[in-house]
Formats: structure tokens, C-alpha cells, sequence
């Protein structure tokens, strides 16, 4: 207990220390105004009250569930439902949400366990439970592992497919704006890991911003973001972002298959243990370009991927003839090594 004092001491310092520092001011101050401070005053409060420290706790987690609930259901399993596509709870301010309840759980916990192990000191009459603290340092745990949950997709990533899908389909009309639908979303991240929901993310985002509008319901779908001429410019910067990212692993791909095929074609190809490195380098490029093809869907283009794949099964069929050459090469070796010491022992 004492160990946790003096651990929660180093944290208040440095949470005061970034708290007031001018760099990391702005970004700490809704914490430290809304959660740390009534977390702190209600933590002294209920060390006192035991009965009263288990029912906030109960509330707390009940919240904590109904949270995590209702965004698992509205985000992944609902949000196709057409009557649901007009409500939006941004994952961003969901993760903020859970961050706060557990620092609130946490500062609660500090509070009750720093308080049981001071005041015997001062007054054998006082006296804090620590089941207080245990409890709450488990909510403080759960909203932790919730918001550990909830993923932020790669925004630049998505929003340059979305150029690319607008490009592609035409969508930009002289002024440079265009639309986005919700039942474009699933082309756009056609054989990619990405969802409709992350697209729908990238989308809210640019609202956000203030590079978009978001208009619902609309003839063919629910919802439809209408990309302005500033939008579009910054949609096109994304676009050649993800471009340079992918031209850049496009090329290390190919030279690391074009050294590959070199060693395929030199004299020494057949050696063992050049045959074991060369088909586990070949299983990992089959696996970064599965990568590669997953991140970014159609934007590596179609007849590259179809001719790295034949390629990578041309290296892998080169190596297992080389291997099997190899194999009948020791076959045939083995025998004449058997016989030389008996051959030599006979002229002697």
C-alpha cells in the first residue's frame, strides 16, 4: 500500500507538471478541469461511505456497459439497417468517453486507497475500507480494456480511396465538388480489410472539418456527403499520399522478387540452404503483397496484382525444381560415399 501511495504521488506530480505546461495545456485542460478535480472531491467523499462508494460503482459500470453496448450495436451490426444510417456516434468521441469514465474510476480509487493508508497513521478512529479502491481500479480497468476496443481507423488511407472511387465512377462536376453515398461504401473498400463503417468514419471527419455536408435521407440512400471544392483539394492530397505509400512498397516489392529471380537463375540456385531462404523470403512477399492488396484494395491495380501473383508462383515452382535437383543430386552422392572406405579397404 505504501508502494501505491508513493506511485500515485509520481503521478499527480506528473499529471500537475503537464497540466500546467504551455505546450500540453489546451490539450489536458478538459481533463483535468471535468474529471480530475470532481473525481478527486467525490473520492474523498465516498472513502467515508462505504454503502454509497459500491452503488456509484454499480451506476459507474452499469454505464460503462450500456456505453459499450450501444455502440457495438449501432457501429457494427445496425449502422446497414436503412432506418439507422442517419444516426452517427463517432468512434473518436466514443474512446474519449471511456477514457474519462476510467481516469474518473481511477482518481476514485487513488484517492480511497492513498486515504487508508495515511489516516491510520494520523488517528486510529478513521479508518477507509479498501474495498473502495479495489473496485473502483476494476472499473477504471474495464472502461480501459472498452476504449482499448474501439478502433480509429487510417483516415488518409480511406479518404484517398474515396478520391479514387469518385475519380474512377466520374464523379466531379465543374466546380470540382461531387457526392458520396452510403451505398457507394461498399465499393469503395472492395477487397480491402476495411469496413462501410470506416468509410463512413473518414466521411463524418471531413463534415467535421468542415469539408463536407452531410445531407440525409436521400433518394437512393440515407445519407449522402456532398464534398466542397476545398474538400476535393484536400481528398486529392490524401489521394497522392496513398499513391506515394504505395508506389514505394510496390518497388521494394519488386526488387526484393527481381533478387530473388537473380539467385533463381545463378549456378549455385540448387544449394539447401539457398533453397530454404529462398522460400521463405517468397512467403513473405506473398504475404506483403496479401498486405498490400488488403490496405488498399483496387488502388494497386488489378493486372499488377494478377502479375505479381503469377510471378511469385513462377519463383516458387523455380525453387521446387531446384530443390528436387538438389535432393536426387545428395540421392545419387550417398551411395558412391558408402562404398569408397569398403573400394579403398579392398586395394589396400
Amino acid at each position: 500500500m505504501l508502494t501505491m501511495v508513493a506511485v500515485a504521488a509520481i503521478i499527480c506530480v506528473r499529471v500537475l507538471s503537464d497540466v500546467t505546461s504551455s505546450s500540453r495545456k489546451r490539450r489536458y485542460a478538459r481533463a483535468a478541469k471535468c474529471v480530475l478535480l470532481l473525481s478527486l472531491v467525490i473520492g474523498v467523499a465516498l472513502s467515508f461511505y462505504e454503502s454509497t462508494a459500491l452503488l456509484v460503482a454499480e451506476a459507474t459500470g452499469i454505464v460503462i456497459l450500456a456505453s459499450a453496448l450501444y455502440y457495438s450495436v449501432i457501429g457494427s451490426r445496425l449502422i446497414s439497417h436503412l432506418n439507422l444510417r442517419g444516426l452517427w456516434l463517432p468512434s473518436d468521441v466514443v474512446k474519449e468517453w471511456f477514457l474519462y469514465i476510467s481516469i474518473f474510476a481511477a482518481v476514485i480509487g487513488i484517492a480511497s486507497g492513498v486515504l487508508s493508508v495515511v489516516l491510520p497513521y494520523f488517528s486510529s478512529a478513521l479508518s477507509v475500507p479498501v474495498t473502495v479502491s479495489t473496485i473502483y481500479a476494476s472499473i477504471s480497468i474495464l472502461s480501459a480494456l472498452f476504449a482499448f476496443t474501439v478502433l480509429t481507423p487510417e483516415k488518409t488511407t480511406i479518404i484517398g480511396l474515396v478520391y479514387a472511387f469518385a475519380f474512377v465512377t466520374r464523379r466531379f462536376s465543374e466546380d470540382k465538388e461531387f457526392y458520396i453515398e452510403d451505398i457507394d461504401f461498399e465499393k469503395i473498400v472492395t477487397n480491402t480489410t476495411n469496413t462501410e463503417f470506416d468509410v463512413r468514419e473518414a466521411l463524418e471527419s471531413l463534415v467535421k472539418q468542415g469539408f463536407a455536408v452531410k445531407q440525409s435521407p436521400t433518394p437512393m440512400g440515407r445519407v449522402r456527403f456532398k464534398i466542397n471544392i476545398y474538400g476535393a483539394k484536400y481528398l486529392e492530397v490524401c489521394w497522392t499520399e496513398t499513391l506515394i505509400r504505395i508506389s514505394r512498397q510496390k518497388d521494394r516489392l519488386e526488387k526484393t522478387l527481381a533478387y530473388v529471380e537473380h539467385r533463381l537463375k545463378s549456378p549455385d540456385a540448387s544449394g539447401s540452404r539457398i533453397i530454404s531462404k529462398a522460400f521463405e523470403e517468397i512467403e513473405m512477399q506473398e504475404k506483403a503483397l496479401k498486405r498490400l492488396r488488403e490496405d488498399y484494395g483496387i488502388a494497386i491495380g488489378d493486372a499488377w496484382y494478377q502479375k505479381t501473383i503469377l510471378r511469385i508462383e513462377w519463383l516458387e515452382a523455380g525453387f521446387r525444381e531446384a530443390e528436387a535437383h538438389y535432393q536426387k543430386k545428395e540421392a545419387q552422392s550417398k551411395p558412391a560415399n558408402k562404398l569408397s572406405p569398403s573400394s579403398g579397404y579392398k586395394q589396400q
